[in-house]
């Protein structure tokens, strides 16, 4: 049985020492925890003062949260650096964090992991889709879902178009 919804907003000790916590488990944007912050049924001073002091006590710092995301999507789901973009921009990050911590892939990491994820699939694919043309354009497909740029998709699937 679910805990009972709390009818009476957090004071801002017990709120201080909730969201620490919470930003201490893993990084968060500021997006997630303003979020948080009024779920504790805390009042926009309240909240713009403990994001102050989150910041100034470097709990909450977005460009580290940026570079932890980037590092964890890539690593560990292999996505796309547009994929990743997109879910940073979403999140409420800044452009100059974002393009910061997508800086910090290595091209020759990048593209490794394009080529393996490509070679994944093609093998998934082999038995299941006897036509190359159809096959190519899954992966593709696939690859784009998963945030590559097309330039890069189409050149490994060799379905680029230079004449």
């Amino acid at each position: 049985m679910p805990a009972p919804k709390r009818h009476t907003p957090l004071t801002e000790t017990e709120a201080w020492n909730k969201v620490t916590a919470f930003c201490a488990y893993r990084e968060r944007s500021r997006k997630e925890v303003v979020e948080k912050l009024y779920a504790y049924g805390l009042h926009k001073d309240t909240i713009e003062k403990l994001l102050k002091r989150l910041e100034s006590e470097k709990y909450l710092q977005e460009e580290r949260f940026a570079q932890s995301f980037v590092g964890g999507k890539f690593r560990l789901k292999n996505w796309g650096k547009r994929r990743i973009e997109l879910e940073l921009k979403a999140r409420g990050i800044q452009e100059k964090d974002i393009s910061n911590a997508l800086g910090e892939i290595q091209e020759k990491d990048y593209l490794s992991t394009l080529k393996k994820l490509f070679e994944k699939k093609e093998k998934e694919l082999l038995l299941k889709e006897p036509d190359q043309w159809k096959r190519r354009q899954k992966i593709a497909a696939f690859l784009i879902r998963k945030g590559y740029e097309h330039e890069k998709v189409f050149k490994i699937v060799g379905m680029d178009h230079e004449d």
